[in-house]
């Protein structure tokens, strides 16, 4: 029994966040957001999902990524990093 318990607390902290879909919201513009509990990486982990999404999103078009504004904030216990992007040639 101990053994579950130890497997379903690390399933749990590993899936602690989200990153979610490029979202468009102008002519090649597009926003995304990333959030990391702490314990599971926090703010850098956040960082890297939102830009790692945004730029695989980028090249499904065979583009670069362009960030044009990025957005890191902390609501406890969440990290959270929004980018907003172009993708260009």
């Amino acid at each position: 029994m101990k053994k579950y318990q130890i497997l379903f607390f690390f399933v749990f902290i590993f899936s602690c966040g989200t990153t979610g879909e490029a979202v468009k919201i102008g002519p090649d513009t597009y926003t995304v957001t990333a959030s990391k509990h702490n314990i599971t990486g926090g703010a850098s982990e956040a960082k890297t999902n939102a830009l790692s999404l945004a730029n695989n999103h980028c090249k499904s078009f065979n583009k670069e990524l362009l960030v044009i504004n990025a957005i890191q904030s902390f609501e406890r216990p969440f990290y959270n990093y929004s980018v907003t992007f172009k993708c260009v040639n």
